[in-house]
């Protein structure tokens, strides 16, 4: 596992690409265009939201991992976005800390075991690294809010809306955006900054986002967002 592999894409890339993409753009519409679901839109104070990019997800040697090299490189476009102008950026990473509940789905899923602080696999994937100042959430349950203070941060920098990346689409980013939605955040996901180790969990996860949480839309539309959040916030300043 070491830590100055470049992004590569010559293992199998389940997280999106291909006829898989094809094949979710062309259900995705289908929703919108039909009037099953209805969009939340955005608003004025977004926060971007990287969900268990760790290297027990993006490394393939892991037994939770794959190779998503395609997402990592589209959600550090859009996290380098963020930060040009200045939009907040926070991690959360999945971590197995003890206890009846924790063991529980340890049960289920035996490899979290491994997810425990300090150990290698716990580690963010150093292709993604956080910045100095950026906040890393610990979460022991599929959602970033679970047992973290990530609701307290949300609220005190005001935002939103928030845009939702990283790995486990149908674990760690469907129970956030689950999550985020009841508390009145508008969710916002560009899908080629989601990856899974299937193919089939990144549709059906967020095809289920889309359905109910949360809005899946292109990474240009999103970076597109972060700008125009950037100069209204700055107007605001201003007046």
């Amino acid at each position: 596992m070491s830590d100055d592999r470049q992004f590569d894409d010559t293992g199998p890339q389940i997280s999106h690409g291909g006829h898989l993409s094809d094949e979710l753009g062309e259900e995705l519409e289908q929703l919108r265009s039909h009037g099953e679901v209805g969009e939340v839109g955005y608003g004025c104070a977004p926060a971007v939201l990287v969900i268990g990019c760790q290297r027990a997800f993006t490394d393939p040697e892991s037994p939770l991992g794959a190779e998503i090299g395609s997402t990592l490189r589209a959600i550090r476009r859009l996290t380098a976005a963020a930060r040009r102008v200045a939009i907040p950026v926070l991690f959360s990473v999945r971590l197995h800390a003890g206890g009846e509940e924790a063991d529980l789905l340890v049960r289920k899923r035996p490899a979290l075991a491994a997810l425990v602080p300090g150990s290698a696999l716990s580690e963010i994937d150093p292709r993604l690294s956080p910045e100095k100042g950026e906040p890393v959430f610990e979460a022991s349950g599929a959602s970033a809010f679970y047992r973290t203070e990530l609701a307290a941060c949300l609220a005190g920098l005001e935002v939103d809306t928030v845009v939702l990346v990283g790995s486990m689409a149908s674990d760690g980013l469907r129970a956030t955006a689950a999550e985020a939605a009841q508390r009145g955040l508008k969710v916002q996901i560009p899908r080629d900054c989601v990856g899974d180790r299937h193919g089939e969990v990144v549709r059906t996860g967020l095809l289920d986002i889309q359905r109910m949480y949360g809005d899946v839309v292109e990474i240009g539309e999103t970076l597109a967002f972060l700008e125009r959040a950037h100069i209204e916030s700055m107007i605001k300043v201003l007046e």
